[in-house]
């Protein structure tokens, strides 16, 4: 039986591991015996790229002209866009502020999620807003939202709650924090890190889970990202904003939901082995979802 909660899954390839560690998996690090060392090396050789940026805002480059976007409502609202990326996908075109980082530089993994460079915010930037790649905002909110984010204290961090539904709500299952939208400080990532939280699945595996004994009680919680980040406020008293997944859902072009969502990978492939690029060249026209949030401007 799959259990994405075990050690290993039966079958499992260290390539199909490289790739989940890729996504911000700890489980897959676990599994494979990958050096955590390394990844905090890695998160170090980013400081010098971000060195100044006041209000920097994560675009990660799934798709070029969606990221493309994305930079010129990030400048819109006085930020710095900071471009990182799938590294399967061509380079992203750069707006005049961006400051493009390799985040992948050092790893060579297969592929990279932006959890890796939230995950690791404490080592590297003071603060950092971030949203998904298939991830847009009418101008008016986007405005709002970026002044939340720059008034943010540092130990506390804005996330999305998610829509779960009744039954998730009284049951408690599915309970997490999301990454849609939101943003974190150098202060809230570190407590973060130093609990064994944080943003990446299975947080249960986080070498900084204090003994076996809590590592048991941790794996009865939700797997996926940002499950760590509610553990953190819920039993570790850390301070969390919330943005109502209701809020900006319409900006969202996910196949979350959508049985007519065409996928790049067959069902019952890991996510960590998607490409988002094809996904929306397959499903979602850009200049269409740019005219529903009245930001035709923001395409040229």
């Amino acid at each position: 039986m799959r259990d994405s909660r075990s050690e290993r899954i039966e079958g499992e390839t260290d390539n199909e591991l490289l790739f989940k560690i890729g996504q911000g998996n700890w489980r897959a690090v676990h599994a494979l015996n990958y050096p955590v060392d390394d990844i905090l090396e890695a998160a170090n050789t980013w400081k010098e790229a971000a060195k100044g940026i006041e209000k920097p805002w994560l675009v990660w480059c799934a798709h070029p002209e969606w990221a493309l976007i994305q930079q010129r409502l990030v400048e819109a609202v006085g930020w710095t866009p900071i471009v990182g990326g799938d590294p399967r996908v061509k380079d992203a075109l750069l707006t005049k502020t961006a400051v493009k980082i390799d985040f992948n530089a050092k790893l060579n993994l297969p592929v990279m999620y932006p959890h890796f460079p939230i995950e690791l915010a404490f080592i590297w930037i003071d603060k950092l807003a971030f949203w998904h790649s298939d991830f847009l905002i009418r101008l008016d909110l986007m405005k709002n939202i970026a002044r939340d984010f720059q008034h943010l204290k540092n130990g506390s961090c804005w996330v999305t709650r998610p829509d779960i539904g009744l039954f998730r709500t009284i049951t408690g299952r599915q309970k997490r924090y999301w990454e849609l939208l939101g943003c974190t400080t150098k202060n809230a990532s570190r407590s973060q890190w130093n609990h064994g939280t944080g943003w990446w699945m299975n947080f249960y595996m986080h070498p900084n889970c204090p003994d076996n004994r809590e590592r048991k009680r941790r794996k009865r919680y939700y797997f996926d990202h940002g499950t760590g980040v509610y553990f953190w406020e819920k039993k570790l008293r850390g301070t969390v904003m919330k943005i109502p997944e209701s809020l900006i859902k319409e900006g969202h072009f996910t196949r979350i939901g959508n049985p007519e969502f065409k996928r790049s990978t067959p069902k019952g492939t890991s996510d960590s082995m998607r490409s988002m690029e094809w996904d929306l060249n397959q499903n979602i026209n850009l200049s269409q979802a740019a005219k529903f949030l009245n930001l035709e401007n923001f395409l040229s």
